[in-house]
């Protein structure tokens, strides 16, 4: 994720206003320090999200919802193994809460974007902004800090930080992006994704291996 100043502040003027509002509120969420739904995932998600609609040419409303969803999509998230309806219903409830007067137009869209995002995902029908949300929220595996993010997400999970690297082949198996962007920038990452994570789980074996030996 490079720099996301401009994108608060809108300096290439693609949305309408600009997300200082939403932003200072993300910087003071519940969740900040969660160790997979935090701060930096928000983040990432707001960048992806700018990159999709650059790339799908969407308009300024169009864009400016979206990244309003995608800020807010895991605001005070729990951090907790269980029923993501709760976390979804949270994000929500803030949102409602801390929208600005110029977007309550929109937040029956808003909402239903957040909404979509709900894990385990369900085939239900989306629209393709919807779809373009969730294309982002499921890419942090492949960005610079992928081993610091399943670990937290390990961690909230319950489980070690081998158990879920063994996850992640069959997961990658499994994964779909909905999106022409999608398909196009993270299913070709997918390879040298479980190349990356075949070399951590080597090294995690060799010491096991040693300790073994040393027995």
């Amino acid at each position: 994720m490079l720099d996301i100043t401009p994108i608060i502040l809108n300096v290439n003027k693609r949305y309408q206003g600009d997300l200082v509002h939403y932003f200072n509120h993300v910087c003071e969420a519940p969740n900040f320090h969660m160790p997979y739904h935090n701060f930096r995932h928000l983040c990432h998600v707001l960048w992806e999200v700018y990159d999709a609609a650059m790339q799908m040419g969407l308009d300024p409303v169009e864009t400016r919802i979206l990244l309003i969803a995608a800020l807010m999509h895991d605001y005070d998230h729990t951090g907790m193994k269980g029923e993501d309806a709760i976390n979804i219903e949270r994000a929500i409830r803030a949102l409602d809460q801390i929208a600005l007067e110029e977007d309550r137009k929109y937040l029956i869209e808003i909402r239903a974007m957040v909404r979509a995002t709900q894990y385990p995902y369900t085939d239900e029908v989306f629209t393709p902004n919807q779809l373009l949300l969730r294309d982002a929220d499921q890419s942090q595996t492949f960005s610079l800090v992928w081993m610091q993010s399943l670990g937290g997400l390990g961690q909230e999970m319950g489980i070690s930080f081998r158990k879920i690297l063994e996850m992640q082949r069959p997961f990658m198996e499994n994964i779909k992006f909905h999106t022409l962007w999608g398909q196009n920038k993270f299913v070709p990452m997918i390879p040298m994704h479980l190349s990356r994570v075949d070399g951590i789980l080597d090294i995690l074996k060799r010491k096991k291996n040693k300790e073994n030996n040393a027995l």
